[in-house]
């Protein structure tokens, strides 16, 4: 018998036909639509926000090819998916990711531009992320860019750093479900333990790429491995092995190629952008509520 599965997509005034493109690339994945469920879907709407539920049967899922479609239209089209199980149980553990996930700008690219080299940056930023460059190589390329920056620009950034609307409300309603969440990201560890901080008790771990540091100044290199793709799936199971659970009982956020593969370990993968595109459909984070715990 064929696995049941679900995908739940999420957007300010989602329509019909977003829903249709959703059900194309699940059928392009080796996803097939249950009869009746699929046909009929209609958006639920509630202030402004539509949700609707898509389910399909299917063995053999390009999990990889689904993520990253469902990652652009988070990126484009300020769509937010969470592919699962058709009944997944309430998540025991949940990754974000932080650079257009907890925080909606991308870290590196600020502070390329108080090196005055901002433009270049998030030309290089945008690639990596739709996956055109290698994650790790491209990192690297780019840290690099920022040798000689002063470590005082990081700290002045971190007070200035603003979080995606609903942050703190979403991880305490995850606290409150018996939910461990970390902050798993391939920038810098200096930025995530800094959320952690600033959300208190709301992030009970961090994954990150150390920068190294001397006299006071970055020196362009990482201390230690980057986290890449391959490294965050890898985090998502250390999390999973620190709380006991197996990887079907966690759930994973986040918005770039390079959180593929995490997507695709963990239980219930959410494909979710902070600042997509088409800006003005941008979601807070209170908004994926639905889609991981409901």
């Amino acid at each position: 018998m064929e696995a049941r599965w679900r995908i739940r997509a999420t957007a300010r005034n989602l329509t019909r036909e977003e829903t249709v493109r959703i059900e194309r690339l699940a059928r392009a994945c080796g996803l097939h639509p249950c009869v009746p469920e699929c046909a009929a879907v209609v958006p639920t709407v509630r202030e402004g926000i539509g949700c609707a539920d898509l389910f399909f049967a299917g063995g053999a899922v390009d999990r990889e090819r689904l993520y990253g479609g469902l990652i652009a239209l988070a990126r484009d089209e300020g769509i937010a998916a969470a592919f699962s199980v058709a009944e997944p149980a309430v998540p025991r553990a949940v990754g974000f990711d932080l650079d257009s996930t907890l925080v909606p700008v991308e870290l590196l690219d600020l502070l390329a531009f108080r090196a005055g080299i901002g433009d270049r940056m998030v030309r290089l930023t945008e690639r990596t992320m739709r996956g055109e460059l290698d994650f790790r190589r491209s990192f690297l390329h780019r840290v690099s860019l920022l040798a000689g920056l002063p470590v005082g620009v990081l700290d002045d950034l971190v007070r200035s750093m603003p979080l995606t609307g609903g942050a703190e409300q979403t991880l305490a309603a995850l606290r409150r479900l018996g939910c461990r969440t970390a902050v798993i990201t391939g920038g810098f560890s200096f930025f995530a333990e800094s959320v952690r901080e600033r959300l208190g008790l709301g992030l009970d771990r961090s994954y990150a790429t150390r920068a190294e540091v001397c006299g006071g100044r970055l020196t362009g290199r990482c201390a230690g491995e980057v986290l890449d793709e391959r490294g965050k799936a890898a985090a998502l199971a250390d999390l999973c092995r620190c709380e006991g659970i197996a990887a079907e009982q966690a759930a994973a956020v986040g918005d770039g190629a390079n959180d593929i593969a995490m997507l695709a370990a963990a239980g219930r993968g959410v494909a979710y952008h902070a600042a997509p595109c088409a800006a003005r459909r941008a979601l807070p984070l209170t908004a994926l509520l639905p889609l991981l715990v409901e």
